[in-house]
């Protein structure tokens, strides 16, 4: 698994999401870096109701922006067939 910095990481990801059109505090509160992710993954946090995507060095250091486009279409969908 590639290594990359946490700092790098969650720049790189703001980054991704501001070209999405996400503003900071949106994106933070949307993607987070998770160095245990082999690529990426969705989770729900019962206490927030918040729901949230996390991913990992591996998705960091390769097409990140697709990756996360990716990622929230299909949460998006999830979301529609939960309610």
């Amino acid at each position: 698994m590639p290594e990359i910095e946490h700092t790098v990481a969650e720049g790189k990801i703001r980054q991704a999401l501001t070209r999405l059109g996400i503003s900071f505090m949106d994106a933070m509160s949307i993607v987070s870096y998770d160095p245990s992710a082999e690529t990426a993954y969705w989770a729900y946090n019962e206490d927030t109701g918040r729901n949230r995507i996390c991913v990992g060095p591996a998705t960091c250091v390769s097409r990140l922006l697709g990756s996360i486009q990716r990622i929230h279409h299909l949460l998006q969908i999830a979301l529609t067939w939960s309610h």
